[in-house]
């Protein structure tokens, strides 16, 4: 036990003395590197030295060094990019997205049309199969994750982000925030605490990227108490409905506490066990999706979930409390071991710091949204991997066709204006 306390300090240490490295030639704390270690460390320390009292497995020694090895390729990437590129400070972008606070109308109707449609799907489920109790079952996630209404959703998280975006600049900020409150709830009712969060994480990643450390620090803080409670109302608000809530019960309250804390704190225990399996998912794991799209043009019926290959079968963590999420660098490692997890981190890392300087460099709409969103998977890097996720790519194609028929919007009404300039004279 004392061994494993060493490791998680040493961890803690090894990564805050990189972190300050980065953040002296960055002067941010929001970096791809920073935002992929940090909750591991979190995690690890708080594993470590309390859930174990509650009788949480330990994160080994073994996983800390694998995962402080794919930090590390990270960090290394990211350090070569530092030198390569100039730091180009960015005050706000609130001058890229001025030119879309004008259709901030039609995005308040265009998110409504997909909370309605939506409810009228849950409200439609429930009805069939039993009521509220029916919340939960994961049959009614794997419903409402298909189907027209499951695409639409990704439309939703555009139309959420965008407003969020306009936020400062729009003049209906109430109507927005009650419409982003509409959103927040459609979210929950799809059942996958990710949908929600991860949209979340893209705004909160877009307003601290440009403030200082202090200032990001606090919010970062802030938002953590917001997702765990966030994450404890859902699950409180599932017992209600399955009728097992009571308060006096206190074995309800343990299966909330121990729930609550599987969801944030199980991946790096489980990941020790997936260390002992290398190589046990097929190669292609990772363009299964691109598998998926040939096989749809070819006309081959065949559909693969990425539920299927990402990761192996639930492990306890704890007493009666399991899960099956391994990290990002888990599932790298179950395809194809050590050296191919290193190889992914660092190439991914690549492409993230890529998108990231280019965006500091020559902020654009489509380049903003993209740097967010890769930041916002390497910040749940910590919890799975999600390059082989459809609705990640959805949303991105949705967002681009979005900004792009704004955009020719925007150059038509401004050509048609300087034309009749030119008439007048």
């Amino acid at each position: 036990m004392e061994l494993t306390k060493l490791s998680s300090l040493f961890f803690a240490a090894m990564i805050l003395a990189m972190t300050v490295f980065e953040k002296r030639r960055l002067n941010t704390i929001i970096t791809p590197y920073s935002v992929s270690a940090w909750p591991l460390v979190f995690i690890i320390l708080v594993v470590n030295f309390l859930l174990v009292r509650m009788g949480f497995d330990i994160v080994t020694p073994r996983v800390i060094f694998f995962l402080f090895a794919n930090l590390l390729a990270i960090w290394l990437i990211g350090t070569i990019f530092s030198y390569i590129y100039k730091d180009n400070r960015i005050q706000s972008f609130n001058d890229i997205f001025l030119p879309y606070v004008k259709f901030e109308k039609i995005l308040i109707v265009l998110s409504w049309v997909v909370n309605i449609v939506v409810f009228l799907k849950v409200k439609s489920l429930l009805a069939k199969y039993g009521g509220l109790s029916f919340l939960g079952d994961f049959k009614f996630e794997e419903m409402i994750t298909r189907g027209p209404e499951a695409h639409l959703s990704q439309f939703g998280k555009v139309t959420f982000i965008l407003l969020g975006f306009i936020y400062p600049m729009a003049k209906h900020k109430i109507t927005i925030l009650i419409t982003l409150f509409g959103l927040i709830v459609m979210f929950f009712s799809l059942q996958v605490k990710f949908n929600l969060i991860g949209v979340l994480v893209i705004v909160l990643i877009y307003y601290n990227f440009t403030k200082p450390i202090k200032k990001q620090i606090y919010n970062i803080l802030k938002f953590c108490l917001l997702t765990i409670t966030i994450m404890a109302i859902f699950l409180l608000v599932l017992t209600i409905f399955w009728g097992t809530f009571r308060a006096s019960k206190q074995s309800v309250w343990l299966f909330l506490t121990k729930n609550l804390l599987s969801y944030f704190f199980a991946s790096p225990i489980v990941l020790d066990k997936w260390l002992d399996h290398a190589f046990v998912q097929p190669d292609w794991t990772l363009l299964l999706l691109f598998k998926n799209i040939i096989n749809r043009i070819m006309g081959n019926p065949l559909v693969y979930s990425s539920l299927d290959y990402v990761d192996l079968n639930f492990s306890e963590v704890a007493k009666d409390v399991y899960s099956n999420v391994g990290t990002s660098y888990g599932t790298y490692f179950i395809v194809g071991g050590w050296i191919f997890s290193l190889f992914m981190s660092a190439m991914i890392s690549f492409i993230t710091y890529f998108v990231y300087y280019s965006t500091k460099k020559k902020p654009s709409p489509v380049n903003v949204f993209l740097c967010m969103t890769l930041l916002n998977i390497a910040f749940f890097s910590f919890f799975g991997q999600y390059y082989t996720f459809l609705p990640y790519y959805e949303m991105i194609v949705f967002y681009i066709i979005t900004i792009k028929v704004m955009d020719i919007y925007n150059l038509f009404v401004s050509d048609y204006q300087n034309s009749l300039l030119l008439r007048k004279v």
